[in-house]
């Protein structure tokens, strides 16, 4: 359970994170109650929303992007190499991955508990995410569908 400090700041920061979403006209939806927001992506796999949520508990703001597919059940083995795969090639955040249903979320985190983060931390995790998200959704849908093999994808990969 959240000290009052620790939720106190927690709420400053989300509304630093509100500001700063609104003065970059960045359309959000957001709910003060627990302290978190969705931002709507369209993306060229379908629609999908970057979730932004304070921890007060341990003093983080995370980020998660549920990406929009589920591995079929006869390539989820194939689904958790690419997984393994991405997040070995990745510089910050992390792909985590549901065997039993196929699912693929994108994570990151900040952690707050000593200082106010800014905007540039903002914008950073926002951009990186979106780009992260951008680059390997496409990866997942290609051994989804059979359009590549996890040999071209582990050897050949650049």
């Amino acid at each position: 359970m959240a000290t009052k400090a620790n939720t106190k700041r927690g709420a400053a920061v989300f509304k630093k994170l509100c500001s700063y979403l609104e003065k970059n006209n960045i359309e959000h939806y957001k709910n003060d109650e627990i302290l978190a927001l969705r931002i709507a992506l369209e993306e060229e796999g379908g629609p999908s929303s970057l979730i932004l949520a304070m921890d007060c508990d341990v003093g983080a703001l995370r980020l998660l992007i549920p990406l929009p597919l589920a591995m079929k059940p006869q390539r989820r083995l194939e689904g958790a190499i690419v997984c393994a795969h991405a997040n070995c090639n990745i510089s910050d955040g992390v792909f985590d991955y549901n065997a039993d249903d196929g699912s693929v979320v994108f994570r990151m985190a900040a952690f707050h508990r000593d200082g106010a983060p800014g905007e540039g931390l903002f914008k950073y995790m926002i951009t990186t995410a979106k780009e992260t998200v951008e680059k390997y959704r496409k990866v997942f849908e290609d051994v989804n569908s059979g359009k590549i093999g996890i040999t071209d994808l582990v050897f050949h990969s650049k």
